[in-house]
Formats: C-alpha cells, structure tokens, sequence
C-alpha cells in the first residue's frame, strides 16, 4: 500500500528518517468534525446495547424492565427511524445516484447547523454526508510514499511498474469510498434490526461492533493529531466547515 501527500522525496521513493504516515493526504481539521460527531454517537449507541443486552439476560429478557426501557429509549434518541413506504416497511431501495448526492448536500448544510448539544442523529444518510465533507476537502500532494518492503520497491522499479500519483490517488479515495459504502449499509441494517418490532440485541451489538470497528478503519487514513483535534473541536457549539 502506499500513502499519498506531500513529499520532498521523488515520487515512489521513501526517505528513511521520516514517517510516511505523515505524508498522507489531509483536510482541514473542521471538515473533521461532523464524522467526529457520528463516531461519537456510534460509540455511544455501542455502549447503550451492550448495556441493554446485559440487562436483558440479567432479567430474563424481559422488555419491559425500567433499566431496559430507559436503555432502548436512549438509543432510539440517537439513531434514526427508517424512512417508510405506504405499506409501513422499510423502504430500502436503491436510490439513484443523482438523488443521492443531491441529499447529501442536504444533510451536509444540516451538519453545518449542528451543535454538540443537538447532534444529527444516526443514519445511513448523515453518516455517508459527514464521511463526504472529510473527503471532499482533502488535498493531495504532487508526490507520494512507498510505504513497501525494499524487496517489492526494487521489483517495481525494475519492471517500471511504480504507479503514477493519479493512480495512487484514485485507489486512496476508492478504498474510502469502500469503507464509506460499508458503514452506510451497517448503519440501515442497524436501524433497521432497531425499529423492526422484534429487536434481536444479539445481532444489533454485533451490527454496533462491526460499525464502530469499520469506522475505526476510515479513520486509520487520519494523522492521529488531526482526529484529536476534530473531537475537542467537536465539543464546540459551532463549527465553521472549510
């Protein structure tokens, strides 16, 4: 895999004394933020059914316990009820690409608007609009690193097979992307598996866990400094995006 960003070294060679890891192409911190806010919110929703299931095998999967009510409602206060067809289900058709992104531009300027005390609540929408915002604002440099072993660089040079920094971009935002799509296909079958009516707590932490554990892999791309200083920015009342 190589990393891409700003680089004195010439393209498809590495300079030993630097971390290439601090090559890699950034963003603006604020444009951060909002997939700040949803990790957040994941982690949290985590958390919550985690601590419901536990109740529930505490009490014999009764529903109707305080704690387990309480618990439910404070996850259902955080992610969203899936939009439904006349029928009342859930409606999950595959929405054309035009109208798509013409919704993620919504919900990107409802991002804009939003404060830590009333964030946006979880859904495949809002989570693919705050990924967007991050990846639309990155910048790439003219050069990039080969973060590969000595052995496979000399394989490379020789065959002169070291890819071009067009390529090398292209696979950094299509492995995003990949990321991106996955976690917007967990967070609809998380609301889903929520509001269906016979919730299965089982499936749904192991949803969570998938999420959160996904979500950590898009924000692998990120210098660690950049997503400390995206979650106290986070933790502002408001944000201007870039």
């Amino acid at each position: 895999n190589a990393a891409v960003g700003e680089s004195s070294d010439a393209a498809g060679t590495a300079d030993g004394e630097k971390d290439p890891l601090q090559n890699r192409p950034r963003a603006p911190t604020e444009a951060l933020v909002p997939a700040t806010k949803q990790r957040l919110l994941l982690q949290q929703a985590q958390a919550l059914a985690s601590q419901l299931l536990t109740e529930r095998n505490a009490n014999a999967g009764n529903d109707d316990d305080t704690t387990t009510t309480d618990l439910r409602q404070q996850l259902e206060s955080i992610i969203e009820r899936p939009k439904t067809s006349n029928g009342g289900a859930v409606n999950r058709k595959t929405i054309p690409i035009a109208l798509r992104y013409k919704m993620d531009q919504q919900t990107v300027q409802q991002q804009q608007q939003t404060t830590t005390d009333t964030p946006i609540p979880l859904s495949g929408r809002s989570l693919r609009a705050a990924l967007n915002i991050y990846t639309a604002n990155l910048q790439f440099g003219e050069t990039y690193v080969l973060t590969a072993s000595p052995e496979v660089k000399k394989q490379l040079i020789r065959a002169d097979q070291l890819p071009d920094v067009k390529a090398v971009i292209t696979a950094d935002l299509d492995l995003r992307d990949l990321y991106r799509n996955k976690i917007q296909t967990l967070m609809e079958d998380i609301a889903a598996e929520l509001y269906c009516g016979t919730t299965d707590w089982v499936e749904l932490n192991e949803l969570l866990k998938e999420i959160n554990g996904t979500m950590n892999q898009w924000f692998g791309f990120i210098a660690p400094q950049d997503v400390a200083n995206a979650e106290a920015l986070a933790q502002a009342t408001v944000v201007e995006l870039p």
